[in-house]
């Protein structure tokens, strides 16, 4: 069993909260480069993350189940097909898989809800560094969007995996 197409509500859902994320980086972004910074503040280290492997699969087409970050999609309907055409990166696309992965805190048992899944997946599909700042500068009107269980079935048989996609 593949993604279900979500509900309108969820949809309208995560366009608001993914819209009210890139506005609140927008600002956040052009706060920082417009206030002078004293030269005694010391900037507080980076915590280190892994970053999600990026590479790429072969030309083909593959299950959604299949995808991995890096990969480049030909042609995108949207977040909830359940196969793709992979193409390579230097070719022609509309979307690129950025990240893909598991809920942080899943358990099968434990089905969350949906809003509670959007919610947590949200900032990793949107996190700042996913996407190239120079492609994200060349093209501001980038769209985020992702994939995830919406049910419990979904839950259980997805392993709480998710996938997010940059396209536009």
């Amino acid at each position: 069993m593949g993604w279900s197409r979500p509900t309108p509500r969820t949809v309208v859902f995560a366009a608001v909260t993914v819209t009210a994320a890139l506005a609140a980086a927008a600002g956040g972004f052009w706060f920082g480069r417009n206030t002078p910074v004293a030269s005694s503040i010391q900037p507080a280290p980076t915590p280190s993350r892994t970053p999600t492997p990026v590479s790429s699969l072969a030309p083909g087409t593959y299950d959604w189940d299949e995808l991995i970050a890096g990969t480049c999609i030909a042609q995108f309907e949207g977040a909830w097909e359940l196969t793709y055409g992979v193409v390579p990166c230097s070719t022609a696309h509309e979307a690129k898989v950025t990240r893909v992965g598991q809920v942080p805190g899943f358990a099968e048992a434990t089905f969350p809800g949906e809003a509670m899944v959007a919610q947590t997946v949200l900032p990793l599909c949107t996190e700042i560094g996913l996407v190239d700042a120079a492609t994200a500068q060349a093209n501001p009107a980038l769209k985020y969007t992702f994939a995830y269980p919406v049910n419990a079935s979904q839950w259980r048989e997805t392993q709480g995996r998710f996938v997010c996609f940059v396209s536009g």
